[in-house]
């Protein structure tokens, strides 16, 4: 909800990257088309792209999936609209019917049930938050839970 207001278009120059995710993706995107499936509204995806840029992040041949503001209706407390889980259930299902998606990687567990829904073989947890145990992921469907994408980019060069 941030990012409607210009202090939360702000907080964005302030982001960080995980560390090894932007290598990670950048390695990905040689074998596999990429979407960023996120939460952020579509007022801010110049913002974002350029972003994903600066830390290294791929972004040619990738798709970048985004919310309306009308999706953060119920989030602000207003009693009509989405939840965020319904927006990002649509998000995911319109990918879908476009793409075959293969793996997932999302930190909130939250999610996962619809990940499990659409029958995505790996469903990946990154378990980056103290908000959440690796058994949040599991619980609500995920097939693995990492601590970081270093994990993640050694098995794809150990494969």
């Amino acid at each position: 909800m941030l990012c409607e207001e210009k202090v939360g278009v702000d907080l964005l120059k302030l982001e960080e990257p995980i560390p090894f995710a932007a290598k990670t993706l950048q390695a990905w995107s040689k074998h596999c088309m990429l979407v960023y499936l996120t939460g952020r509204p579509e007022t801010t995806r110049s913002s974002t792209l350029q972003k994903l840029k600066t830390l290294g992040f791929p972004t040619k041949n990738v798709e970048l999936a985004m919310c309306r503001l009308s999706d953060y209706a119920r989030a602000r407390g207003e009693q009509t609209g989405l939840t965020l889980v319904e927006a990002r259930h649509m998000l995911f299902s319109s990918i879908c019917k476009r793409h075959n998606v293969t793996r997932v990687v999302d930190d909130y567990p939250g999610y996962f049930t619809i990940y499990k829904d659409f029958k995505i073989p790996e469903r990946i947890g990154l378990l980056h938050s103290k908000l959440f145990s690796e058994q949040d992921y599991i619980n609500r469907g995920a097939t693995k839970v990492v601590e970081s994408w270093k994990q993640l980019q050694n098995e794809l060069t150990n494969r």
